[in-house]
């Protein structure tokens, strides 16, 4: 489900601004549903982030109206000082945390890579010859109720290795017909009806941004993301060119790819006869924050169950 979304540089730079107005709020603790957000766990203190997505990142953006997995998209995550670690090359976050956490905007491949490629069989950058999709649709998603029980996933998360993919919507696809008016249990496959085309739907907000009444809020989607070796060495030049999810590792000189895939949640009853399942929306932009610098497994029933009784802002079309 949901491997399909319109992204834009509007919906990054207004997710953006939302998180910088919570951000920037005079009492944090306040400001959040939870107390203990944005508070460093080393000091103890509260810290109020910095949001950086400036203009010359938006501006690089390019527009994907049909975004899928295997495709780069700029996402939000906490900026970490880490380094790569010798033993399953995901990243790992260094003792000493900066004095002022970081939230930056930066490119990834939808459609997570869990594990380090080798040099018999790496992994490919879009920009190679050899590039494909294809690996990257076996986890463009995660089931959001057993995140924490699977290790890959759950050392991601308590590493800070969470995400927010901002976009104007997600598409769904269906066989099944409307219920009709008043029989909400009722439904009528099309394969039963001998129609075999699917009808698309797109899901977005019905909530304006507050800087123009002729766009719809962004959806703020939950993720987790993992930063592994292609397992290829490549020069600095290289490596500082490519604008497609690639990192330098400087101790190593390993070329490195960096990949999120979305949570997922039972959908909203109301929406559940066109999919049993949807992404996990924080609507809250202080939760939101929260994901990116504290997440938690208590915060994540919270943000699922505020999805559940949330359909204010979620309408399809």
């Amino acid at each position: 489900m949901c491997g399909r979304a319109s992204f834009t540089a509007q919906s990054v730079s207004a997710a953006a601004i939302s998180l910088e107005a919570v951000g920037s709020s005079s009492s944090p603790a306040a400001a959040t549903p939870s107390s203990s957000s944005y508070c460093d766990a080393d000091s103890g203190s509260n810290k109020r982030p910095i949001i950086s997505c400036g203009h010359d990142t938006i501006e690089k953006i390019e527009d994907n109206p049909n975004i899928s997995p295997g495709n780069v998209a700029t996402v939000f995550r906490r900026a970490l000082p880490f380094k790569q670690s010798t033993i399953d090359a995901t990243v790992t976050v260094e003792k000493s945390n900066p004095s002022v956490p970081i939230v930056e905007c930066t490119p990834m491949i939808w459609g997570l890579l869990p594990q380090q490629g080798t040099s018999h069989r790496p992994h490919h950058l879009p920009h190679h010859p050899d590039f494909t999709a294809s690996p990257h649709y076996k986890l463009f998603n995660a089931r959001s109720e057993t995140v924490y029980e699977k290790k890959s996933f759950a050392n991601l998360i308590l590493n800070g290795q969470t995400c927010l993919f901002s976009v104007e919507g997600y598409y769904e696809w269906t066989y099944n017909k409307p219920p009709p008016a008043g029989d909400k249990k009722a439904m009528l496959p099309r394969s039963l009806s001998g129609d075999k085309r699917k009808q698309p739907y797109f899901f977005h907000s019905k909530e304006r941004t507050q800087q123009t009444t002729s766009r719809n809020k962004p959806l703020l989607l939950a993720g987790i993301w993992s930063s592994v070796r292609t397992g290829r060495h490549c020069a600095n030049t290289h490596c500082n060119e490519a604008k497609d999810a690639t990192t330098y590792n400087h101790d190593s000189s390993d070329e490195l790819i960096t990949t999120f895939a979305i949570l997922t949640m039972d959908a909203h009853p109301k929406y559940s006869w066109i999919h049993d399942r949807q992404p996990v929306i924080i609507w809250d932009a202080s939760m939101a924050l929260e994901w990116l610098m504290n997440p938690s497994p208590d915060l994540l029933e919270r943000i699922r169950n505020f999805s559940t009784y949330e359909s204010r802002g979620h309408s399809n079309s």
